[in-house]
């Protein structure tokens, strides 16, 4: 009998694909072949995987011809947002593209409340909503953390050190530039000139400020390391400009966010989710609104403890590093409300829970034939019109009648190759040997059957050009 085949899309691996390896553990441990698909080329890989169903990052109005092609194609798919859980909540539902999220057969939501909120207002059928919160907050379950622990490098090991996560992501964007970023959040998200700059000036300020205030922190206090981790879509070239004569300062992408959390002695958030995170492990995170024009959403402020001077928050580190810090009843309790309302309990079983809701949905249909998938290995279905040029249209129209493979340089309207090379030397690339060393790290908690993760040979040469592909499959031999 013929197994099921779930693709899974993966956009930023510093961030989302360890949870992605834990839900394919579990999945592969159900008799599921998994296939992990970079977002940046899923729509050239997605048509030769010929799978039953698609797990997708998000629905929004950026991917929305996207997912009018995988309507179109009849591949069911299911939604697991990476940001849902810590924003806004009309924020982030003026991101999803409606039409998309009603076709889902599968929403899985953060907590209860988004869950709520997605039936009440449409967006999703309420049957085929699931309260599951996100596989990567499983790592911050007791089970995991040891492992988490040991994954620093060595020299902060036994290191007393403060971390700070930033999220000056429209200042300082790390893979579009200020232009493309600006227009995509017109484009798309309803953004006009001032609620942009409003934003980026805000940042902007805050990121120089704290530049200063870390320089400030590394004199006062002398026997502690700083680690600054910008968020995953954040450049590292600014602070590593500014602060590369400061031997205890160090800037970093490297790894999951967790390791980084669960050794820090105390936290300093700009308006992060992070902050719920060191919650869960009970390390302190300050939030200095005091600079910057925010207006904290409701997870990050009852989840952090707010400095509104720098005095209040140099004094709060001081009370960390000198053993005299505990958290007060009301910071518990807001905690705890959070907790109830956005997420669920950090049980470590999120990843099982997405499984099973997948499991419930996923049903074999009428796989297309390659025939059939032609249209969207060329891009000349009824939707590409809208993403390109009319005249790079009636090329693929071209090369689709000669039958030039995709990734010929013959009237080739796209550089396939620039396109994975681009990839390929990007922080979004992830490979087999990354993945494996994942699943034999989860491998050691769960203690399941240790599937195989494999590079997938490409069985379409002749209308795809390249001999294998760079997505990865999880599955049993």
């Amino acid at each position: 009998m013929k197994k099921f085949r779930v693709g899974i899309i993966v956009d930023n691996p510093t961030r989302d694909l360890d949870g992605i390896v834990l839900l394919s553990y579990e999945l592969s441990n159900n008799g599921i072949e998994c296939f992990l698909i970079p977002m940046n080329l899923a729509r050239q890989e997605l048509w030769v995987l010929d799978i039953d169903f698609l797990l997708l990052n998000y629905v929004r109005s950026n991917n929305s011809n996207f997912i009018k092609k995988i309507i179109n194609s009849n591949i069911d798919f299911g939604v697991l947002d990476t940001e849902g859980g810590a924003i806004e909540i009309d924020d982030w539902l003026n991101t999803i593209d409606k039409n998309s999220s009603i076709a889902s057969s599968l929403f899985c939501s953060w907590g209860p409340y988004q869950a709520k909120v997605l039936a009440d207002k449409g967006y999703c059928k309420a049957e085929n909503i699931f309260v599951t919160n996100n596989p990567r907050l499983d790592f911050y379950h007791e089970s995991f953390i040891k492992n988490e622990l040991k994954k620093l490098p060595t020299e902060f090991l036994n290191s007393k050190y403060i971390l700070i996560n930033t999220s000056f992501t429209f200042f300082n964007t790390k893979f579009k530039s200020l232009e493309v970023e600006k227009r995509m959040y017109k484009k798309y998200f309803g953004y006009n000139d001032d609620k942009f700059y409003k934003i980026y000036n805000s940042e902007k300020e805050s990121l120089e400020y704290l530049i200063e205030f870390v320089k400030k922190l590394f004199n006062y206090f002398e026997d502690i390391k700083i680690i600054i981790r910008p968020h995953p879509f954040e450049g590292l070239k600014i602070y590593q400009d500014k602060l590369a004569s400061y031997d205890r300062i160090h800037v970093t992408h490297e790894g999951t966010v967790v390791k980084w959390i669960a050794g820090a002695q105390a936290l300093i958030n700009y308006n992060c989710s992070t902050s719920y995170e060191a919650g869960l492990l009970k390390i302190p995170s300050f939030f200095p609104t005091y600079v910057g024009d925010y207006t904290p959403i409701e997870q990050t402020k009852k989840t952090s403890l707010i400095c509104k001077t720098e005095n209040e928050l140099l004094a709060g580190i001081k009370s960390v590093l000198d053993d005299e810090f505990s958290f007060e009843d009301n910071y518990k309790k807001d905690f705890h409300y959070i907790q109830k309302k956005w997420f669920r309990e950090n049980d470590g079983n999120s990843h099982i829970l997405v499984a099973k809701s997948i499991l419930s949905k996923i049903k074999y249909g009428r796989r297309l034939s390659i025939n059939e998938r032609l249209k969207y290995i060329y891009d000349i279905d009824s939707y590409t019109y809208k993403d390109y040029s009319l005249s790079t249209y009636l090329k693929n129209i071209i090369r689709y009648i000669a039958r030039v493979p995709f990734g010929e340089a013959l009237l080739n309207p796209k550089n396939e190759k620039k396109t994975i090379e681009k990839w390929e030397n990007s922080a979004k690339m992830y490979d087999l040997k990354i993945v494996k060393n994942t699943l034999g790290i989860i491998h050691k908690v769960k203690r399941g059957s240790l599937p195989s993760v494999e590079i997938i040979e490409n069985d379409y040469q002749e209308v795809y050009k390249r001999k294998s592909l760079k997505s990865l499959k999880i599955h049993f031999n």
